[in-house]
């Protein structure tokens, strides 16, 4: 796992040496055991390495093929990188052990057909000296990312976007409209980021950029399959156990030490069962406990460790400590978002012992079912039905006076689902938001609000049959609350240790097959029917029985206490900003902290992450 960066212009304006040496700077955090440049009239490529296969001086980058028409700088790793090395040694002469290679072999013999080959994480850029042609590709649910810009005849790159920015080509401006995104979502959806001008890549999608065009690509999309015809429940659970079971065997591919988050969840307690079975000695697992009993599941991950004998560490965790971590956990935040913290912290206590690469449960909800959304759009989708026998107005006025009278958000929720929009894909959007337009304009009065992103993304979504519901909640949320959010909080606060963190449900022949199936098989007694039934003879009882609990710190209750000048500060700073209304903002503050219910904590929580990501971004409106 690694950070890349490059700098192009085919007016010949380049070395950029002395731009690219900053840009690989602000990553080294991402790459600390190696680093490397290349640089030509044209481009100029970055690279920090944190080694992983092939820890030789082999596995330098930015690598050129033997053929020396090729340059590549490569973030991530493929799993199935030792299969296609077979059946590419007659037409390559390999020099190295590495990965990265075979990347380079691959792509001489089938051009960007080869990034539907590969199995594993990857962001990676190929420069094509002959031709003056750069490639930039992602893989297929997009782990690991990778930032662009162009301004003028300049195309620039890089694995963050603090490292654009430490280029100085990038004017740190916001972008308006995904200031309006986050507030919705607590997020920026793809391809937008917070900064003007800055995009990046979508999932399952690469980029060729020439001197005459640039032209976007999309080699996998979830939005892109084949309904399953196969639905004997037997032959389901076999075949996602074999799945899951080989995807978490190719993952454990590497010549460092590999170790597990567990929380004692169905999902992490699912991936440590797995290694368990194929590594040849004791997992190395990982998880936090705090002393607020509501909020540990120390009891279910210490019944996972010693089921299958692991070598388990238990971070325990107070206000103190995340006082004492919050700085540098926010210093390490790449893009705003109001997730991450505790990643932070596990990667951090994770590193520390020696752990380089770490398997993660991430993505088991969304594929699984595992959020109570889909059970609630389930409902709603009957409601929806019966709704149709009168006016949307209506429902809309009815549901938000009793919001009116009660506070309850789901019922504002709901009211804003009566839309031009599909009921069902409208409640979806809804179910995510934080803010709704008209709090926002309220709060923000001067900021642009052109377009909603999440709705236009959800739009396009192929599953519109009464049979495939589960499947376009499914889609919706890997491709929106786990792409934009989990997945990027996840590689900006691992790889701030200089941590890889890989995610065996994310396996994209795995997605595929999940989503193909109708919801009748996936409905059961309980949430992730599937995946338990699959895997339940692994598992102790007590954990696919226990109620979910979800991996988050007691925020209210730190942030009314312990964190509260913290908190008390940024949001004035905020409410002075230019576009803000200072006044409706610290009355918004003022209502949480005197208790009000209808001001949750993580509304407060997205301004005061905001404001911090701004102020030490310099970023200016």
């Amino acid at each position: 796992m690694c950070g890349i960066n490059g700098i192009l212009n085919f007016e010949q304006a380049g070395p950029y040496l002395q731009q690219t040496q900053q840009m690989n700077k602000a990553l080294a955090h991402r790459g600390p055991d190696d680093e490397g440049l290349y640089s030509d009239s044209f481009a100029t490529l970055g690279h920090r390495r944190l080694s992983i296969i092939d820890t030789s001086t082999g596995g330098h980058q930015p690598m050129i093929s033997a053929d020396k028409r090729y340059v590549i700088v490569f973030n991530g790793e493929i799993y199935n990188y030792a299969n296609l090395k077979a059946s590419f040694q007659e037409s390559y002469h390999f020099q190295t052990g590495s990965d990265t290679e075979v990347i380079l072999a691959g792509y001489i013999r089938y051009g960007t057909e080869l990034f539907g080959m590969l199995k594993g994480i990857f962001a990676l850029a190929i420069w094509d000296i002959s031709a003056k042609k750069l490639v930039l590709a992602r893989d297929h649910l997009g782990v690991k990312p990778v930032y662009f810009a162009r301004t003028g005849q300049t195309f620039i790159f890089s694995s963050e976007l603090r490292s654009l920015l430490a280029s100085n080509f990038i004017p740190a401006r916001i972008n308006q409209n995904s200031l309006a995104d986050y507030m919705r979502y607590q997020r920026v959806h793809a391809p937008y980021t917070m900064v003007e001008g800055v995009s990046i890549l979508q999932p399952g999608t690469y980029m060729t950029i020439t001197e005459s065009e640039t032209d976007e690509k999309q080699y996998y999309s979830t939005r892109k399959i084949e309904f399953a015809q196969e639905i004997d429940h037997g032959n389901v659970l076999k075949n996602i156990r074999q799945l899951l079971s080989k995807s978490v065997e190719e993952q454990l591919v590497a010549d460092v030490e590999v170790g597990a988050f567990l929380s004692g969840g169905i999902d992490s307690s699912v991936i440590v069962a797995l290694m368990s079975e194929t590594a040849s000695r004791p997992v190395n697992t990982f998880s936090i406990t705090f002393g607020q009993q509501d909020f540990d599941e120390s009891y279910f991950s210490g019944l996972v460790s010693k089921k299958f004998k692991t070598n388990h560490c238990t971070i325990q965790l107070n206000p103190l400590d995340l006082l004492e971590a919050l700085p540098h956990a926010l210093n390490a935040m790449d893009h705003p978002t109001a997730d991450g913290i505790n990643t932070y912290l596990v990667s951090g206590k994770t590193r520390e012992q020696g752990i380089k690469v770490a398997l993660s449960g991430l993505g088991g909800d969304e594929l699984f079912g595992g959020y109570p959304v889909f059970k609630v759009a389930d409902q709603m989708s009957q409601f929806g039905i019966f709704s149709r026998m009168l006016p949307d107005v209506f429902w809309k006025k009815i549901f938000s006076t009793i919001y009116a009278i009660t506070g309850k958000n789901y019922l504002l929720k709901i009211s804003e689902s009566f839309t031009e929009y599909d009921f069902i894909k409208s409640f979806l959007v809804a179910s995510r938001q934080t803010y709704f337009d008209s709090q926002i304009k309220r709060l923000l009065p001067a900021i642009k609000m052109e377009k909603n992103l999440l709705q236009e993304s959800i739009a396009c979504d192929i599953y519109t049959d009464s049979k495939h519901l589960y499947s376009l909640v499914s889609s919706f949320e890997l491709n929106s609350y786990l792409t934009d959010t989990l997945l990027r909080d996840t590689d900006q606060m691992s790889m701030a240790h200089a941590l890889e963190v890989r995610v065996p449900f994310l396996d994209h022949t795995l997605v595929k097959y999940v989503l193909s199936l109708p919801d009748e098989i996936k409905k059961g007694r309980y949430s992730k029917n599937l995946l338990i039934d699959s895997m339940k003879d692994l598992l102790p009882p007590e954990v696919y029985t226990r109620k979910k609990m979800g991996f988050v710190f007691p925020w209210e209750l730190w942030m009314r206490n312990e964190l509260n000048s913290f908190c008390s500060e940024r949001m004035s700073s905020f409410a002075a900003r230019p576009f803000a209304n200072e006044e409706n903002i610290n009355r918004l503050w003022q209502q949480f902290t005197n208790g009000n219910s209808r001001v949750n904590w993580s509304r407060i929580w997205q301004i005061v992450v905001l404001e911090e990501w701004l102020s030490k971004n310099n970023i200016v409106e």
